[in-house]
């Protein structure tokens, strides 16, 4: 075997174990060694189903994001806020991998629009929409959040959600939304002693994971994102 061989079979062996350092699965990672410049279909794609509807360079997204029940601590307190802020942050970025171009409405002007209409909740989202000049709407219900691993004293970070998303088509504001609950953890694998980092470190972690997950969920986006993550 030549010098320039010998080395690319090293380079793929130092591949392999990096990622393996990581726990990823070994068909997790074949696959991101052989297919790593395909793109995986967003799930819930922000593009129209109406043929017919006019073709956008920009899309814009309406992020409307509500938190059911309490959290034990206050520092986790109206988490959707700033949950609402970092999607606006990273579902732009990661649309730009596929060239698509995606504006997000500001958490400001949302926040603006529930203060003048206090009946919100009550809106069709067609209306909402409308109002707010947004092509989709993204309804997200926040419910089920815990911090601390169950019977662990709270000496243990083990950060969970449940979130209902509906997606709702301006091209077409009377029909069914789509829907889809995402169930979240963080972290994947391991634990997370409290002595390790402060609960607003934590938090921070928590909904930038979950905000990374919710945007890939609607972006064409390659295998490889989120790999060390699993």
């Amino acid at each position: 075997m030549s010098r320039t061989g010998k080395c690319a079979k090293w380079a793929v062996w130092l591949t392999l174990a990096a990622v393996f350092s990581f726990g990823c699965s070994p068909l997790t990672t074949v696959a991101f060694l052989l297919h790593k410049d395909d793109k995986l279909p967003a799930e819930v794609p922000l593009k129209s189903k109406d043929k017919d509807a006019p073709k956008k360079e920009t899309i814009t997204v309406a992020v409307l994001a509500s938190q059911q029940g309490s959290v034990a601590d206050p520092e986790f307190a109206r988490v959707d806020q700033q949950l609402s802020r970092e999607l606006a942050k990273v579902l732009p970025e990661y649309a730009k991998s596929t060239k698509q171009k995606i504006e997000v409405v500001t958490p400001t002007k949302v926040d603006q629009f529930k203060v003048a209409n206090r009946n919100w909740r009550t809106m069709k989202a067609g209306e909402i929409g409308k109002k707010l000049g947004a092509d989709f709407v993204m309804d997200m219900s926040l419910s089920g959040i815990t911090i601390y691993q169950p019977n662990s004293t709270n000496r243990i970070y083990e950060g969970r959600a449940v979130v209902s998303v509906d997606v709702y088509d301006m091209s077409d504001p009377t029909a069914e939304p789509a829907h889809y609950e995402h169930h979240f953890t963080h972290p994947k694998t391991g634990f997370i002693a409290v002595d390790e980092r402060p609960v607003s470190r934590f938090r921070t972690e928590f909904v930038a994971k979950l905000a990374k997950e919710l945007a890939l969920k609607h972006v064409e986006h390659p295998p490889a994102t989120g790999i060390a993550e699993q």
